[in-house]
């Protein structure tokens, strides 16, 4: 009798291991690259889960890649950024149990915003004249 539920305890032990094993979470991953399909190391990437708002960031690697492994299954959208670049994002995709997706997505260069300020003073002394001036009220 003893060994009979020491058996049937093992056994539900290895069904439990088994069933942890079956991961119910998701991946997403994909690469980033320019309009000329090059790879853009450095780009950030971020995921944010459209239901709840909760975001993860990481940023693509020396190939252009990025992942993010260990999410729920629902509703996401990628947000991409590179300086030079405009930044760029996917509209919103439902990922089901265990599912991994690829996502890929193209930059494209961003226009060169340069800003000048300029400050404008009057000044106090004229100097490139030589002139006096003088005010005259009626009374004199």
């Amino acid at each position: 009798m003893r060994t009979r539920a020491i058996a049937s305890g093992l056994a539900t032990l290895v069904f439990a291991v088994a069933a942890a094993a079956q991961s119910v979470s998701v991946t997403i991953r994909g690469t980033v690259a320019d309009e000329q399909d090059a790879m853009l190391p450095g780009a950030a990437v971020s995921v944010e889960n459209t239901r709840t708002g909760g975001t993860w960031s990481t940023v693509a690697d020396d190939q252009g890649m990025f992942t993010f492994t260990g999410l729920d299954p629902g509703e996401y959208r990628l947000h991409f950024s590179l300086a030079g670049f405009q930044p760029s994002r996917t509209t919103p995709f439902t990922v089901g149990v265990a599912q991994q997706v690829e996502i890929n997505t193209i930059l494209r260069l961003g226009a060169i915003a340069e800003q000048v300020e300029v400050e404008a003073r009057v000044p106090l002394v004229e100097p490139r004249r030589s002139t006096l001036g003088r005010t005259f009220r009626t009374s004199e």
